[in-house]
């Protein structure tokens, strides 16, 4: 069709053929120009294609890209379209009144024989004669016959088309939704339909009919940017909701070229405020499409990366971000927020890259360069390596003391590398400026204080979370009373289920749950995870909801719409948790267990899950919950995967012979107070090793020279490599006794060792996180191994490093008890647990859920600051609490202090 020799017959045939010509017609016109019987053939399917859709009412425009893109020469396309624009109208107007019922005319044999374009064209003819039934009669009939047809599409079109105008509006939405069902993709259908639903008054289906195509059409595509464009006006014009019209006529505007960047963003602002997300990505992405010559466009595109990154998308905002850098390498915000993307994804030396240029461009300080440079060194601060950070920390305090976020990764950083003292000021950042900093975890590690760690969690709450932008508890609460299910919703929420140390502690439990009295939702916020393990915990739900794309409040609402009853935290104040989230109150309790040992401090947590070691009756003063107690707090999996092949001393790097100590914990709960007892135990125990986890040769070195200064061989303290979870438990039986760390015990770690039949000493204090060892140790039926002082604690480690027989003994008892200890009798902490849920449910329904008490905590937290206790190591009840009743008194001589139900009864005045 494209060759010379016939190209240009061709073109005068089409060109000169009648609009009413039949295709047998220009076969034999074609044919006596002597164009060959091939190219007959092609031109005719081809005026099929375009007369078909042309009575389908696609626009000329769109039919011309069509035959464009088909190859066809444009000479040839030309020709064509010159005939196209001699048809017919494919809407011919309608008269002021037409019969709402078939005319009764007969449709012929022959009628139904037609090819779609001669179908169109007689019912064209119909319609032009006046007989506007008899046509949908044809249709109808022809249909009937042809339902499977390719076109048969085109024609329910038609038909829908022709009985829109005839006002039989119910028949019109039928033909419409056969048209979408014969073929999904034919886009005019959808504006069909929903032109129709809109004039019966369903505004909601009409509305999701032309937000079909706005999703689903690009805006880059000739052939159907003309759809999406008519979607968006009606959207504008008729969509119910304000947020809707709001983007659609923005959309509109951008797609118009007539939406200036400055209104573009007043737009967003107002999307942004209403809520849903969708809609904002969808007007910045149009608003790209349609105008990125515009040089102001980096800024748009630095707009989108961000709110995409907030809104949990980091691939696409890093793709936007980059823009947005290319288009103005000097916008320095781009590269910041481009290095938080890269962090999302994985990309730390890329991210830490970005963050290093900000600094080195930014090196003079000015008003408007401190805010950027300080960001930028925070994100150095999160990614780079440890010297990199080391710099970034103390360049960025000394810009500005008062950075409680950047004061609070100092200190994490410096427990977790055991740099001490931990609280090294910085600067202008005092000592007190970086304590009041301290986040609530590293509060655990640094003091066994806690009163000043419910008030430390308060202020930590108060200070990150504040009061949501809305709450979800009043509807919640009155849906509530009328409980549709005998069995309750549980929901447990936690960046962990995988193979995380709480992941592992709770496999089992989401497996025992009896559903007959619990229906098990398991709300993910952790990263990425495809292990057999994540997978094993994600088959043991009822449902399981992958929160991560879904901001805080999207998150917050799907919980209420699942009708959760009672809602798990199994984060607490550990990183990535979505606090927010549950300070929007999504469901009507809310319980602190297992992920962060401690207490919450906050409003919206009623109920935190012990037992009565970890918090005996006359501790609940410390805490802001109402104390709910198990046999044992921490549950445990019975079926954690241990390696089979175990490890030789002499692999481990271990003596063949002496006594190995071990403490396989994180570096961060190694402090100056209980690194000192192990090394009073190391001197009284000659030829003993103490066994570590090796977190790096940093630490390594930095340990190995203290141990030197206490006079200690470097050697006596052996390293651990890094390896998998069931290699790592199985390593544990090379030990004699794990000596537990302090004021920050042994947790998930101990109960591996207490599984593998190896003994923990334990040093036991005031805390929540200073007792869970004691807790384990006296659950698996060692409570004679609970000390209650530090001289006690070194003299019977002393004791059992001359004595590994009676470690043996102990190990044997492990053995045999492990099937029936407290600690591992998963089966029966899940009846209780359920047990407390009920109770729980019962108070709720009775109106007695508590409220968190949160009365004088800024004072208990000034107190705590002052008394500073962090070198003590644990504290205990004898001399605890007169501290703190002393320094009441003082201060209520001073300036008088309200009543509390803590230390402070207020029957003293200070005299």
């Amino acid at each position: 069709m494209q060759t010379t020799s016939t190209t240009n017959p061709i073109m005068r045939v089409v060109a000169g053929l009648h609009p009413d010509i039949s295709f047998q017609e220009v076969r034999d016109s074609l044919v006596q120009h002597g164009v060959r019987p091939d190219l007959v053939k092609a031109v005719v399917t081809v005026l099929d294609f375009v007369t078909t859709n042309r009575r389908a009412g696609i626009s000329p425009g769109d039919i011309q890209n069509a035959l464009l893109g088909r190859g066809l020469s444009a000479v040839l396309v030309q020709a064509v379209m010159d005939r196209l624009c001699r048809l017919p109208d494919p809407t011919p107007p309608v008269p002021d009144t037409v019969s709402d019922h078939p005319a009764g005319s007969t449709v012929l044999p022959e009628d139904l024989a037609m090819r779609p374009p001669e179908l169109i064209n007689r019912a064209d003819q119909l319609c032009a004669a006046g007989q506007r039934e008899t046509a949908a009669e044809l249709y109808r009939s022809w249909l009937a016959h042809h339902a499977t047809h390719p076109l048969a599409h085109a024609i329910h079109f038609n038909h829908a088309t022709l009985l829109t105008r005839l006002a039989r509006l119910p028949a019109a939405k039928e033909a419409f939704s056969a048209s979408i069902h014969s073929n999904p993709a034919f886009h005019p259908a959808y504006l069909g339909l929903g032109n129709v639903l809109a004039q019966m008054g369903d505004r909601d289906g009409a509305t999701a009919c032309w937000q079909h195509l706005v999703d689903r059409l690009p805006t880059s595509n000739p052939q159907t940017i003309s759809y999406k464009l008519s979607a968006l006006q009606h959207l504008a014009q008729k969509a119910n909701s304000p947020t809707t019209r709001l983007f659609a006529d923005g959309a509109c505007r951008a797609m118009a070229h007539t939406l200036g960047v400055a209104e573009l963003i007043s737009i967003a602002d107002q999307l942004r405020a209403a809520g849903p997300t969708k809609p904002l990505a969808d007007l910045y992405s149009i608003w790209l499409e349609h105008n990125a010559s515009n040089r102001l466009s980096y800024l748009v595109y630095f707009n989108y990366g961000t709110f995409l990154n907030a809104n949990r998308d980091p691939q696409t905002a890093q793709t936007a971000l980059r823009e947005a850098i290319r288009l103005n390498p000097y916008f320095y915000p781009a590269y910041i927020n481009l290095g938080h993307a890269l962090e999302r994804l994985g990309a730390p030396q890329e991210a830490t890259e970005y963050a290093q240029q900000v600094v080195r461009h930014l090196s003079a300080i000015t008003g408007e360069s401190i805010k950027l440079k300080l960001a930028a060194l925070k994100l150095v601060i999160r990614m780079g390596s440890l010297a990199q950070m080391e710099d970034a920390f103390r360049e960025s305090l000394t810009i500005h003391p008062d950075q409680p976020e950047i004061a609070r990764h100092w200190i994490a950083h410096r427990q977790g590398q055991c740099q001490w003292p931990v609280m090294q000021p910085v600067a202008e950042c005092s000592k007190l400026r970086l304590l009041k900093a301290t986040a609530p975890l590293s509060m655990a590690y640094y003091t066994d204080d806690p009163l000043l760690q419910l008030a430390n969690a308060a202020h930590s709450n108060r200070a990150e979370v504040g009061q949501p932008p809305r709450s979800l508890l009043d509807t919640d609460t009155a849906r509530r009373q009328d409980h549709p299910s005998p069995r309750l919703r549980i929901g447990y929420l936690s960046t962990d289920l995988r193979g995380h140390a709480v992941g592992f502690l709770t496999a089992e439990i989401y497996e025992l749950h009896d559903r007959a009295k619990v229906e098990l939702f398991l709300y993910y916020i952790g990263i990425p995870d495809a292990s057999p393990f994540h997978h094993r915990i994600r088959s043991a739900a009822d449902h399981w909801i992958d929160l991560r794309g879904l901001s805080d409040e999207e998150a917050a609402r799907r919980m209420a719409a699942d009708k959760i009853d009672i809602l798990v935290d199994l984060n607490g104040h550990t990183d990535n948790a979505r606090s927010r989230l549950l300070a929007m109150r999504p469901a009507p309790i809310l319980v602190n267990w297992l992920g962060y040992p401690g207490t919450m401090g906050s409003p919206y947590h009623h109920y935190i899950i012990a037992d009565d070691f970890i918090i005996p009756k006359h501790h609940e003063i410390y805490y802001s919950e109402r104390v709910m107690r198990l046999p044992c707090y921490q549950p445990n999996d019975r079926q954690r995967l241990v390696a089979a092949t175990r490890p030789t001393r002499q692999e481990a790097g271990l003596p063949e012979e002496g006594m190995v100590y071990s403490c396989l914990n994180g570096a961060q709960k190694i402090t100056p107070f209980i690194w000192q007892l192990w090394m009073n135990i190391l001197q009284q125990v000659p030829g003993s090793v103490l066994w570590l986890l090796n977190e790096s040769d940093t630490i390594k070195n930095r340990l190995a020279a203290s141990a030197v200064q206490h006079g200690i061989a470097a050697d006596r303290l052996i390293f651990a490599s890094r390896t998998s979870n069931p290699a790592h438990v199985a390593r544990f039986p090379l030990s004699d006794l794990v000596l537990d760390s302090a004021p920050y015990g042994s947790h998930t770690t101990a109960s591996d060792a207490l599984w593998m039949g190896v003994p923990v000493l334990t040093l036991t204090g005031l805390g929540f996180a200073a007792r869970v060892c004691g807790s384990l140790v006296q659950a698996a039926g060692l409570a004679e191994l609970i000390c209650y002082t530090p001289a006690e604690y070194v003299t019977k480690a002393v004791e059992l490093g001359q004595n590994r027989e009676q470690c043996a003994a102990y190990r044997q008892k492990l053995i045999e008890q492990r099937d029936t200890c407290i600690l591992f009798d998963t089966p029966s902490l899940v009846r209780h647990l359920e047990a407390l849920y009920a109770d729980m449910w019962a108070a709720f329904r009775q109106g007695r859920l508590p409220r968190p008490d949160l009365s004088n905590l800024e004072l208990y937290q000034e107190i705590g600051l002052e008394l500073d206790n962090g070198g003590v190591g644990v504290a205990t009840d004898a001399t605890y609490r007169a501290q703190y009743r002393a320094k009441l008194i003082e201060k209520n001589g001073y300036a008088f202090i309200r009543p509390d139900s803590r230390l402070w009864p207020g029957e003293h005045d200070g005299t």
